[in-house]
């Protein structure tokens, strides 16, 4: 008998494992980020999925790759406080954020919210990686 929690498992367990197989033969770091973004996009039935680096002056953040259907590409160099300092200040601290609307957050309020409505991105979850303490 199934349930539930059982068939999300194995949902779960199947995209593991289509991840591996993707990414097993991968060496190259930007190679590994690109294949992972669309694996996770396409999960997730998301426009955008990619991954950030921020540079050692902790101002500015980079995306060399991303995956994308239908939205304006993220690819460049970006001042950070240009998403919201709100936003960026929970990233800093090291904790996952997560915006359903966009134009009704208080973490993008005012200039950031038309950064976010130029890149039609309605929505967003934004994981932060902190490294020896510092956030990149």
């Amino acid at each position: 008998r199934e349930t539930t929690a059982q068939v999300l498992g194995e949902r779960r367990q199947a995209f593991r494992l289509q991840m591996e197989a993707r990414l097993r033969d991968l060496a190259d770091p930007h190679d590994i980020t690109a294949a992972a973004a669309e694996l996770l996009g396409r999960r997730l039935g998301a426009n955008r999925t990619g991954y950030g680096e921020i540079e050692a002056s902790g101002e500015f953040g980079l995306v060399q790759r991303e995956w994308s259907i239908d939205v304006p590409p993220l690819v460049g160099r970006h001042r950070l406080d240009g998403f919201g300092a709100a936003l960026v200040a929970e990233l800093r601290a090291g904790r996952t954020v997560r915006v359903e609307d966009m134009a009704q957050s208080p973490l993008v309020a005012g200039e950031a919210a038309a950064v976010y409505a130029a890149l039609r991105s309605r929505a967003a979850i934004v994981v932060p990686l902190i490294k020896d303490g510092r956030f990149s």
